[in-house]
This record gives C-alpha cells, sequence and structure tokens, in this order.
C-alpha cells in the first residue's frame, strides 16, 4: 500500500498523466486517507467503535518511530506483538503468501532498522583494525604478507577520506545507537528472514514478557490495524491529504470536483479534520467556484461538517446560504436541504427569518423538483412547531387562540413572527409578497388530504388571530410606526394589504356592519382619487366587490362611471378639434381610463340593469344603451393613431388606454375578436414601438389568465351543480360557448407574431410575449411544433433568464408531447441561427459560448440536446438535423442556399457537444461519411472535370485572391461552396474521431 500510494502521488504530482489516472488516483488517496485517519481513531478510543482498553495501553507504549532514543522495552513489546499475530496467522492456516508477506515486510524494516543502529559500531570496529595495521611488524619474507598489504590498502583507502572521517567522527560517536538495541534488531531481523526462508531460529528473548489477554477474531483485527499504524504509510496521512488540497487549486474541474469528494469522504468518516483551518477554508473557497459541479461537491462537503456542529458560525452560514440563487439547479436543491437541517439548529428569530425567506424564493423556483422539496421544507418548518406546541401539556388545541394559556399564546406569536418576518424580507414589492403567501397557503392546501385541510384550517385561524392580536395592540398604543390606517394614508404598501384582505374576506363574512360597509366604502373613494396608478386595480376590484356582494349602494359605482365617462368624452371632443390638454389634467385622464376599463371588468353594469332595474335606474342618466360598448368605443379611441400629435403624452395615454382594455376584454372577450380590435391589434404589430406591443403582450396575457380561470370556475361548478341541462347550451347557442372560443382564435390569429416578439431585441417585449407563448402551449391553444422554433431558439440566448423560461418550457413541452415535437429539426436550427444573427446585428455568429457550465465553453444548443439526449429518437433526429444541412446536390443547389456561417455554427456546435456515448459519436461520424462519399463524390468529379478544361488549378502563396462577381460561373461558384462546407464536415468528423478516440475500423 505504501508503494501504490507513492504511486498515485507520482501521478498527480507529473506532468504527462493521463486524467482518468489522476482522477482514480485522486479517488484511492481520499480512500487511504480515510482508512488511515479512521484506524487512527479506532485505536485512541475516539470512534463510535469500543476500543478494548490492553489496546488502548499498547497504543500509547508502542513506539510511532524507532531511534537511538527508543527504550529497548517498547522495541521488544512491537516485537511481541508481530510474534503474536504471526503466530495467530500459522494458527489459523492463511494461505502461506499471507505469512510470507508479514515476514517480508518486518523482516526488511528490521534490516533498515539495524543497518542504521549497526553504523556507529562499525566505525568503532574499523577503528580498532586500522590500529592493528599500524603496530603490525612488517616481514619481507613472511607468507602473510599479502593479507596485510591488502588490509593496509584499505587503511590507505580510509586514509583518503581522513577529512571526512575526521569531521563526521564525533557526530558518529554521539548518533551511536545502544549496543543493546543494535543486537536485539539484529537478532530479529535474522529471525524473521530465517523463517521466511523456512529456517528455524530462535526468537529473541525479553526481560519483560508481555501478556496478552484471550483474543477473538476482532481483537486480532485491532492488533494488526496496531502494527500497520506504526509503518511509514500512517505516518503520511498529513503529505496525502496536503496532495488532496493541491488537487483542490487545479484548473481541471475533475480535479478540483473529486478532491472535494475525497476530502467529503474523510469527513464523512471523520467529521473532526474539517475543524482543521486549512481544510475547511479550502473547501468552503470552492463554494464560489466557477463550475457548478465543483460548487455542489463544496457545498456538500460543508452541509455535513455543519450537519454535525451544535453551534453553526454564522459567516459560514452566510457564506453557504448565499448560494440559494445558484444558477444550477443542483446546487439550490442541496441547499434547500442544508437550510432545512440548519433551521432548528439556530435560536436567533432573525436568522431563522433569514432561512424562511430564502426558502420561500425557491418555491417559485422553475425546476419542478425544487418547487416541490422547498414547499415541503417551509410546511416542516414553519407549520411543524404547531404540532409541537399541541403535544404539550393538556390539549388546548381544540381551544381557540384567546382561550389559549400565555406560554401558549408566546410560542404562537413568535412561530408567527418568523412567517411576517420571512415575508417582509422578499422583494419589496407588492406582488412578490402576495405571491410568496398565496403560493405557501394554496399549495399547502391543494396538496393535503382532508383530515390536514381540518388541522391546517385551525392553524391558520392561530396565525390570523395572533395577527389581529397584535395590530389591536399596536392600534391601541397609538404606534404609528408599526400600524396606521392603510386606506387613509399614502402607505400604499399596506393599502394594497388591506385591499388584497378586504376583497378576499368582506364577502365571505356572515353578518356586516353597515357603518363600517359605509366607511370603507368611503374612505375606498378617497384612496382612487389620490392613489397611484398601480393601486388603482385593487382600489376599484375591493369596491366592486363590497358594493356587489355586500351593501348593494350600485349608485356610487354608477356615479364613478358617469363622472369618467363624462370627463374622457370632453377630452375626446378636445383631441378630434385639436386642443391640448388643461394644466394638471393629464394624469386624471390616465387614472379615469383604467377605472372605466376596471369598472367594466369587476361589476356587470347591463346585466344588472336586467335583474335589478329600479336599484340601477340612475344608469339611465349615463347612457341608455348598452355600457360596454359606450366604454369600449371610448377607450378605442384613445387608443388611436391621433393621439400621436400629442407627442409624449400621446403615447401614454395610448398604452394606459390599451391597459384599460385589458381589463375590458376580461370580462367580455367577444369584443376582443371585433373588426375594431383586429385592426387596432394589427396596427400595433405592424407600426407601434417597442412599447404598445409590450403592453399588448401583457393584455395579451392577463386576457389568457382571466380566461384559465373562467374555465376552470365552469369545470367546477359543472361538478358541483347537478341541474339540468338547457337544450340551447346543450347545443352549443350561448354567448358563454362563444365566449369560450375566443382565446383560441385569437392566438391562432397572432401566434406568429407573438413568436416574432418572443426573440426580440427588446427585454420587456421578449419576456412579455414569451410568458404569452407560455400560456398558449400550457392552454393547448396552439400546435406545439408551431411554438418550438422559438423555444429552441430562445435557449441559445444570452440572456440568462430567457434562456431558463425557455429551457423549462421545452422539458414541459418534451415531457407532455414526446417526438412528435421534432418534425421540423432543421426549422428550429435555422431559426436559432437567425436569433443570434439578430442579437449581433448581423456579425459573425459563435455556435459556443460561456453558459455557466463545468466546460470552459458550451454549445449554444447544449441546453436543446441536454432535454433530448434521454430519448433515443429525438436525439439522433437532432445529430440528424445537424448533420444534414451539409448535403447538397451539386446540379439543382443555388448558391445563396449554401450559408457557409451557418454551417460553421452547426459544426461548432458539434464540436462543443458533451456527448456521453460511443453510440452518439458513432452515429454522427456515419453520418457524416455518408454526406462525405455522395456529396463529395460529385464534387470530386466535377473537380476532375474542371482539371480536363484547365479551369481549375492549385493555387500558389504568390497567386491573388478573386473576389467572386456575377459575371463568374453558377455551377462554380456552387461547386465552391460545396467544397468549403465538405471541409468543414471533414475537419469536424476528424475531430471527433480524435477526441473521443474512435478506432478506424
Amino acid at each position: 500500500m505504501r508503494v501504490f500510494s507513492r504511486i498515485l502521488v507520482s501521478l498527480l504530482e507529473g506532468d504527462h498523466s493521463d486524467q482518468f489516472l489522476k482522477t482514480l488516483a485522486i479517488k484511492w488517496l481520499g480512500i487511504i486517507s480515510c482508512k488511515i485517519k479512521k484506524g487512527y481513531n479506532t485505536l485512541s478510543g475516539e470512534s463510535k467503535m469500543y476500543t478494548p482498553e490492553w489496546v488502548s495501553e499498547l497504543n500509547e507504549t508502542l513506539p510511532v518511530k524507532v531511534d537511538m532514543e527508543t527504550p529497548i522495552t517498547s522495541i521488544a513489546l512491537l516485537d511481541q506483538c508481530r510474534k503474536k499475530m504471526l503466530d495467530h496467522a500459522i494458527e489459523e492456516r492463511v494461505n502461506k503468501n499471507v505469512t510470507q508477506f508479514y515476514l517480508c515486510n518486518w523482516g526488511f524494516i528490521e534490516s533498515v532498522l539495524w543497518t542504521k543502529s549497526n553504523k556507529g559500531w562499525e566505525i568503532e570496529e574499523k577503528k580498532k583494525s586500522k590500529s592493528k595495521v599500524t603496530t603490525t611488524p612488517i616481514k619481507g619474507d613472511d607468507k602473510k604478507e599479502e593479507p596485510v598489504e591488502e588490509e593496509d590498502l584499505e587503511g590507505d583507502s580510509n586514509m583518503m577520506d581522513t577529512t571526512t572521517i575526521s569531521s563526521n567522527t564525533l557526530q558518529e560517536e554521539e548518533s551511536k545507537w545502544p549496543k543493546e538495541t543494535a543486537l536485539l534488531l539484529g537478532e530479529t531481523c535474522k529471525y524473521y528472514w530465517m523463517t521466511c526462508l523456512g529456517l528455524e531460529h530462535n526468537f529473541p528473548k525479553s526481560d519483560k514478557h508481555y501478556d496478552f489477554p484471550e483474543m477473538s477474531r476482532s481483537d486480532y483485527v485491532l492488533l494488526a490495524e496496531l502494527l500497520a499504524s506504526r509503518q511509514t504509510l500512517y505516518t503520511s496521512f498529513n503529505f496525502l491529504v496536503s496532495e488532496l488540497l493541491m488537487c483542490i487549486e487545479k484548473d481541471g474541474v475533475v480535479y478540483r470536483t473529486n478532491a472535494l469528494r475525497a476530502i467529503g469522504k474523510i469527513a464523512a468518516e471523520v467529521p473532526e479534520i474539517m475543524d482543521e483551518t486549512r481544510i475547511r477554508n479550502a473547501v468552503v473557497q470552492r463554494v464560489h467556484d466557477p463550475s457548478p459541479t465543483v460548487r455542489d461537491a463544496s457545498v456538500e462537503v460543508v452541509a455535513k461538517y455543519l450537519g454535525r456542529l451544535n453551534t453553526v458560525p454564522i459567516k459560514l452560514y452566510q457564506i453557504v446560504s448565499g448560494r440559494i440563487m445558484d444558477t444550477s439547479h443542483i446546487v439550490r436543491k442541496r441547499l434547500v436541504k442544508l437550510l432545512r437541517d440548519l433551521y432548528f439548529k439556530f435560536y436567533d428569530p432573525e436568522i431563522k427569518i433569514d432561512i424562511v425567506s430564502k426558502l420561500i424564493l425557491r418555491i417559485g423556483d422553475n425546476e419542478v423538483a425544487i418547487s416541490q422539496l422547498a414547499l415541503k421544507v417551509t410546511q416542516e418548518i414553519l407549520f411543524q412547531p404547531f404540532q409541537e406546541i399541541e403535544k404539550e401539556g393538556n390539549d388546548y388545541f381544540g381551544y381557540s387562540y384567546a382561550n389559549s394559556p400565555k406560554e401558549r399564546k408566546r410560542k404562537i406569536n413568535e412561530l408567527t413572527k418568523v412567517i411576517t418576518g420571512a415575508v417582509s424580507k422578499l422583494d419589496p414589492s407588492i406582488t412578490a409578497q402576495n405571491a410568496a403567501l398565496s403560493q405557501i397557503i394554496q399549495k399547502t392546501i391543494s396538496t393535503t388530504d382532508e383530515k390536514s385541510k381540518i388541522w391546517y384550517d385551525k392553524v391558520f385561524q392561530w396565525i390570523v388571530d395572533s395577527l389581529f392580536d397584535r395590530m389591536i395592540l399596536l392600534d391601541e398604543e397609538e404606534n404609528s410606526v408599526e400600524f396606521v390606517h392603510c386606506l387613509a394614508t399614502e402607505d400604499w404598501t399596506k393599502a394594497r394589504y388591506v385591499l388584497t384582505i378586504y376583497t378576499d374576506v368582506l364577502p365571505r363574512m356572515k353578518h356586516h356592519d353597515p357603518m363600517f360597509t359605509q366607511a370603507v366604502e368611503r374612505v375606498l373613494m378617497q384612496l382612487l382619487s389620490k392613489c397611484p396608478l398601480d393601486t388603482i386595480s385593487k382600489g376599484v376590484a375591493c369596491l366592486c366587490t363590497i358594493i356587489d356582494r355586500i351593501s348593494h349602494r350600485y349608485n356610487i359605482l354608477i356615479k364613478m362611471l358617469g363622472s369618467c365617462i363624462n370627463k374622457l368624452r370632453q377630452v375626446r371632443e378636445l383631441i378630434s378639434h385639436g386642443g391640448d390638454l388643461a394644466p394638471g389634467s393629464f394624469s386624471g385622464v390616465l387614472k379615469m381610463l383604467m377605472i372605466c376599463g376596471l369598472l367594466c371588468q369587476h361589476f356587470e353594469f347591463d346585466k344588472k340593469r336586467e335583474q335589478e332595474p329600479d336599484a340601477m335606474k340612475a344608469l339611465d342618466l349615463v347612457y341608455r344603451g348598452e355600457i360596454n360598448t359606450l366604454v369600449f368605443d371610448l377607450l378605442q379611441f384613445f387608443t388611436g393613431d391621433i393621439m400621436d400629435d400629442l407627442k409624449e403624452e400621446g403615447m401614454t395615454m395610448r398604452m394606459t388606454a390599451l391597459q384599460g382594455l385589458g381589463y375590458f376584454f376580461a370580462s367580455y372577450p367577444t369584443f376582443m375578436i371585433s373588426k375594431i380590435s383586429l385592426s387596432l391589434m394589427d396596427k400595433i404589430f405592424e407600426q407601434g414601438t417597442i412599447d404598445l406591443q409590450t403592453q399588448l403582450m401583457c393584455v395579451f396575457q392577463e386576457f389568457l389568465a382571466a380566461e384559465e380561470k373562467r374555465i376552470d370556475r365552469r369545470e367546477e361548478l359543472k361538478s358541483v351543480d347537478f341541474k339540468d341541462v338547457d337544450v340551447d347550451e346543450l347545443l352549443g347557442n350561448t354567448d358563454e360557448y362563444a365566449e369560450l372560443g375566443v382565446n383560441g382564435s385569437l392566438m391562432q390569429r397572432y401566434l406568429r407574431r407573438i413568436l416574432k416578439c418572443a426573440l426580440s431585441k427588446s427585454d420587456e417585449l421578449r419576456y412579455a410575449a414569451f410568458e404569452v407563448v407560455s400560456a398558449i402551449i400550457h392552454q393547448g391553444l396552439a400546435h406545439p411544433v408551431l411554438c418550438m422554433p422559438v423555444i429552441v431558439a430562445a435557449e441559445t440566448s444570452p440572456d440568462i433568464i430567457l434562456r431558463n423560461k425557455a429551457y423549462y418550457l421545452h422539458k414541459y413541452t418534451h415531457d407532455k408531447y414526446g417526438a412528435i415535437l421534432y418534425s421540423r429539426m432543421g426549422e428550429y436550427l435555422s431559426t436559432s441561427y437567425e436569433y443570434q444573427k439578430l442579437l449581433f446585428d448581423e456579425g459573425h455568429v459563435q455556435g459556443y459560448g460561456k453558459r455557466g457550465g463545468d466546460a470552459k465553453v458550451d454549445p449554444l444548443l447544449g441546453l436543446t440536446y441536454s432535454v433530448l439526449k434521454d430519448k433515443k429518437r429525438a436525439k439522433f433526429d437532432f445529430f440528424n438535423a445537424l448533420v444534414k444541412p451539409f448535403s447538397f446536390d451539386l446540379k439543382s443547389a443555388n448558391p445563396e442556399d449554401i450559408d457557409i456561417h451557418y454551417l460553421r455554427f452547426l459544426a461548432e456546435n458539434m464540436m462543443t457537444l458533451n456527448l456521453s456515448t460511443t453510440e452518439e459519436v458513432l452515429f454522427m461520424v456515419h453520418y457524416m461519411d455518408r454526406t462525405l462519399m455522395t456529396a463529395g463524390a460529385d464534387l470530386l468529379s466535377y473537380v476532375h472535370f474542371l482539371k480536363k478544361q484547365r479551369i481549375l488549378k492549385p493555387i500558389k502563396e504568390d497567386d491573388e485572391l478573386v473576389e467572386a462577381d456575377e459575371d463568374m460561373d453558377r455551377d462554380f461558384i456552387v461547386a465552391s461552396k460545396i467544397s468549403v462546407a465538405l471541409c468543414i464536415l471533414m475537419y469536424v468528423k476528424n475531430l471527433l474521431v480524435e477526441l473521443y478516440d474512435i478506432p478506424d475500423e
């Protein structure tokens, strides 16, 4: 193992080693280091396993390193342990190779030690022999003269090194080992080697014999571990770990990843190594590595380290938790699991709030698995503590919050503060916070059974009571900082919260106080007169809900509608005659345009007039005809071209009127497919500005969302009400059926224009249009194949937000429809290229770029390939579409059909694709060979023909390049372009063969 570890280290330190071998070396070094450290802990009693007392005593007594200062008793004890192990191996009749290995290993170690210990005594012997030679008289005729001369020669040779000997004599005498130690090492060395050769030799006797206890098989295992810990390999643990730490800093992603996993393996068995600063810092630094795989490996190691700590360092938490927004879904998923474990380790409420806020953000993750995991974890950490409250002492859960003991109230308040604090740390916009709350509650209720729903209803009631109790307390304290009368002040954020609560809660109350209702209506009227535009939609919706379902004071809405209509009529007349708006009236006009559309969306004036003519009598003063037609004509006027005369103010009015029409269309879909509306939308698509097109996409988006809610509501009513079906409804002649078909017919008409907007240069238009495309696919309003070119093109976008949207939409469509999507794969790829040209202003388009993956460069079509690679047929269709554009018919091809830049774009994608199986490479190479053989054969015969006609000749270095002109032969231009295309294909093929080591046969 010692030799093996040296080979592994040499592989890592070498410059020309194979990447695969280096990866194996890192893995094995991790395994060896883990085994060494685990063995240390077992012998010292620090592991969870039981360690006998006699093993711990031997571990403290036996020498780790034998030198001249080591007591001879310790060396003798080490030999006795070896003898005990050898006797056990012989008794068990193990393979002879095992005993031979033990004897050779111990014999080699003892021989090295004996050589060192005997060195000082050898020098002394040489000195004595040298003194004998100098004092012996030399007799010339003596027969022993020859050996004396030999001794003298040896003496001369020693004299040649007199300076060396004299300078080192003192050092050698000082480093002389004890005589008894040298003799013991010599005897044990003889014993091991003689026994290994099959010769008998007595084991050296010791003055102090160690009495081993009765030993079982597990005890002998510990004894073997104890003997192994006294070898060189075990003392090199720190060196092996240093090699792993050096690999963490290497350039190769695979080296950094495997080094981190190796350290993680050690830390899993021996967690205390992460307490070392050098190891912990090296791992934590990789949390910010450019490679997502390395980041994931680093977070995994840190997560295991933090998991065993009782107290988590704040700085380390901040570093790791910051990766919750990581671009890699693997890292985000691991962070969600880690935050769940860390939540219950902290007692600081601020940190708990921070953890919950980060988890709530991930509920809206585009990756379905992460979204579901985040929801599950959020439910666990927010609502499980309520179960603990329920289990404490007596069962108070059946009682209300008001009747609960003080301690129980305190705990409920603490848990409630965590929820409200986490939501307040999210995006400051009211929409984002409301969306987060609604996501938690809706998904929690929708994913539970009836029994759990009852329990959650009680929990939510506790939370509401706690919040209400807090609001009353703050109101009594007149704390204007934390509690204000939101609707009567200009704190619009809190006002939106209250409007949402009133809209959802008040209609569900059984009894209403008339005075309170009138007060709310009065405050709402004041709010609408001074609130900003983004609050009007909430205010009008709340007012319409209260009047329609509670107070029935319809005159309020009639007066508001009449006031807006009269004012807008005056403005229309003024603009029609070329007049200008009065100073200060511009914002009021914008607000009235929105209010008109919102009133028609949330309150059906014409229908209510038919049902309650007496209550709606005042509506005749506004208009005796259909109110919806009047409002539509009025809003449509302000979206016309005449508004361009007012310049910037006119454009703002057009956009606001279009927004008002969007609110109107949500309740009256048939108006959206009227000739006037279609003409307006056609003009916006053809001549409108980017802002107008963006606003139109928002109208489409809100309209489709409203239609989806309408359909869901209709299905719910059908499942609940079992009434008799009317004949007209059965035949499909009702207005309801006519409205249900508007979304489909509208999207069919404008699908291609919407898809074009989804690939626009404008970020706002691109996002808005892509949301519409997503709604079209999810609602099944168009064939998905028609949308796929845009989806695949968006997957190549440098904009990571759009790219991720396209990826998840592609994944959803792929899982739902399968191989039918890829019947036009060539069109998808060409659309991607055209989109790239649009982004780079007709410049050079590369087929690769840095996209945040492990590789230095990633193919632009890499996301598309990642979706397809699990389906064999779709994957091969993709490869076929990459190679097929290189195939041309020499006779029928036109020069304009051969786009070299497009072929280069495809070739660069093929070169940088991360192919995972040999089958994929072989398929691409085979298809390339077919293309080269067919198109290449025709091209080669044509080239030979040109050579015979002496039209074509080899190019020399000094020849001037001649650009193609209109007079040049068409066939010659086609052949030239095809030759370039085939050269590109041949280069890619050779590169793939070399890169993936494909054999020639």
